[in-house]
């Protein structure tokens, strides 16, 4: 978000003045928190495939799954080359998921309206900005770019990744 200008040195959203850029900013942080869920999914599925249980907000409501208890013995006998496929195929399911949610709503449904309480302005005035409209042919385009940007497993966000580790394919 820093990168984008959307936060001051103390970690504040800075909302610009340009109804554009308000509307530009709005839609980066509803697709940050798309991003963000695609995310938390697969590092949890992968805490499952590794047995780690480490994902950056593994805790006991994640860890381990008991529905999956019946999995977890054939998931410990994969060889590694295994692993690696069964998390690319993982990584790749939950990308087209995104994908497929995003033509959703350009395409399908209408194109229905997604709107938010414009950011800034007291809520009693019920001023509201435009994330989505019918018509709009975007979000397919967009969801690439926040993957780019705000993405632990297929993106620049390294927040949680060891700078050390070698770098993962962006599967």
């Amino acid at each position: 978000m820093r990168k984008q200008g959307w936060l001051d040195k103390a970690g504040n959203e800075v909302w610009p003045e340009d109804p554009a850029a308000r509307q530009k900013m709005a839609r980066g942080l509803f697709g940050m928190e798309l991003v963000s869920h695609t995310d938390f999914w697969a590092l949890i599925a992968e805490d499952e495939l590794d047995d780690t249980h480490d994902a950056p907000w593994a805790g006991a409501r994640t860890m381990p799954n008991p529905e999956l208890e019946g999995y977890r013995e054939s998931l410990q006998e994969l060889k590694p080359e295994q692993r690696e496929t069964v998390r690319s195929l993982l990584r790749y399911a939950l990308k087209g998921q995104l994908h497929s949610f995003c033509c959703t709503l350009d395409r399908a449904l209408g194109g229905p309206t997604i709107t938010i309480p414009s950011p800034g302005t007291d809520p009693s005035d019920d001023i509201r900005m435009v994330l989505h409209s019918p018509g709009s042919d975007e979000l397919i385009y967009e969801q690439f770019q926040w993957l780019e940007d705000f993405s632990i497993l297929f993106g620049e966000d390294e927040r949680y990744g060891d700078p050390e580790a070698p770098e993962q394919p962006n599967s």
